[in-house]
């Protein structure tokens, strides 16, 4: 960082040095050659990425629904803190490739497991649908789930954010209700 006098008044300003010795007939060195090149553009840019990366990061750690990230293939890659809890794997899990989506899903949903990826496939997106997983215990946990393509930046295969909310209190609700119905009848 060097501030300089820019444009009337006093500006924030990056560079980067390169220096070279400077050498005479004898081989002596009898000067610095400074190249200098102004990066402010770049350090901006760099700051500006970390701001919004930070600020997604804690949007997903921090959110109250589930979010995966995984391929069309059944890998998963990543799944934020709460649908770890939920399901009851670790960070670990999911990074050592132990977790697969479509061997989370009942067979019962395979179905229309095969649907949205067809809809990711032709359309990015897939119409949102109700499902379940079944968590590391055992335990099958009813979820309503979206899913969209993320955008390939590169020629690596492309990802899918999936959203997923759990439905297990609403279930509970309902279960509830149809039991004051029938003791109401």
């Amino acid at each position: 960082l060097v501030p300089i006098y820019r444009n009337g008044k006093l500006e924030d300003v990056y560079w980067s040095y390169s220096y070279s010795p400077v050498f005479d007939r004898e081989g002596e060195i009898r000067g610095t050659l400074v190249v200098c090149m102004e990066t402010t553009e770049e350090v901006l840019a760099e700051r500006r990425l970390r701001k919004s990366e930070n600020r997604f990061r804690r949007l997903v750690e921090d959110a109250n629904i589930g979010v995966a990230i995984g391929d069309l293939k059944g890998n998963l890659s990543y799944l934020n803190p709460p649908m770890l809890k939920l399901l009851g794997y670790t960070r670990e899990d999911i990074e050592s490739g132990q977790v697969r989506w479509d061997e989370l899903t009942p067979v019962e949903f395979a179905a229309r497991d095969k649907k949205a990826v067809e809809e990711l496939v032709e359309y990015g997106k897939a119409a949102p649908y109700e499902k379940a997983y079944i968590s590391k215990d055992g335990r099958k946990i009813p979820l309503l789930v979206d899913a969209s393509v993320v955008a390939n930046l590169d020629d690596a295969e492309s990802e899918v954010a999936v959203f997923l909310t759990d439905l297990t209190a609403l279930r509970r609700a309902e279960t509830a209700l149809l039991q004051n119905e029938k003791l109401a009848a």
